[in-house]
């Protein structure tokens, strides 16, 4: 007999409820002056809102599918969603800190997508590998540590940030947690060494790019050389 394969069937309806939380509600400031900075953007009127997902059922029933163990939070539309640390596969340090911080990290990794969004006045978030760098380098990760939990993904060389272009031709959604390996130093290589502004510049240009042979088009005109690993690793 044919095997019965049984779809998960999540439920549509949330019970929510607003709370005051000032530690959360500080580092979600700080994340926003951060970005604000960082993109020259003077966000007022009709801001982020953030839910804190009480658990990976929770998460689950929200994207109405399986939802990868790597993954602790997304942005959607003007929302973020980030799961309960307690939730998440992390060391008891590591969730201290978390708690500690306000969730700054997170807070700030999803605001900056956001304003990522609104400076290049698109919703095609390709390349993967610019658009969680941008990210990655503001939430810290590229800051050099004393942890060794953290020091240890420090990259020698890049050497794969340009196989995460467009997350749809990935060979699963698994592999998207490549994508943060390297492109986050990426991003604060072009920022240490070519200034904010260039960077910017190249984040406008996505919407007029429309492919990856024309994005790295792109990339040559701004910084004048080739979109390659021999040129980020010498």
């Amino acid at each position: 007999m044919p095997s019965i394969i049984k779809k998960a069937i999540y439920s549509p309806i949330f019970m929510l409820s607003s709370t005051d939380a000032p530690r959360i509600r500080r580092a979600y400031e700080k994340a926003m002056d951060k970005s604000s900075k960082f993109f020259e953007i003077r966000w007022v009127l009709n801001r982020p809102k953030v839910y804190i997902m009480a658990n990976r059922e929770t998460m689950k029933a929200l994207r109405e599918r399986k939802v990868a163990d790597w993954i602790g939070g997304w942005t959607d539309e003007n929302a973020i969603y980030i799961l309960n640390v307690n939730k998440c596969k992390l060391t008891k340090k590591v969730k201290a800190r978390v708690l500690r911080e306000g969730y700054l990290s997170d807070l700030t990794h999803e605001i900056a997508h956001l304003f990522f969004l609104k400076v290049a006045k698109t919703h095609d978030t390709n390349p993967i590998w610019l658009w969680e760098g941008v990210s990655r380098y503001l939430d810290g990760h590229t800051k050099p540590s004393k942890d060794k939990e953290i020091a240890r993904f420090h990259p020698s060389k890049f050497e794969d940030f340009l196989e995460y272009y467009d997350r749809h031709k990935l060979p699963g959604k698994e592999n998207e947690a490549g994508v943060y390996r390297e492109s986050g130093f990426v991003v604060e290589f072009l920022v240490k060494n070519y200034g904010k502004e260039k960077l910017l510049r190249l984040i406008r240009s996505i919407k007029d790019a429309g492919n990856e042979a024309a994005f790295a088009k792109k990339f040559k005109n701004i910084y004048g050389f080739e979109l390659n690993y021999n040129n980020f690793n010498r």
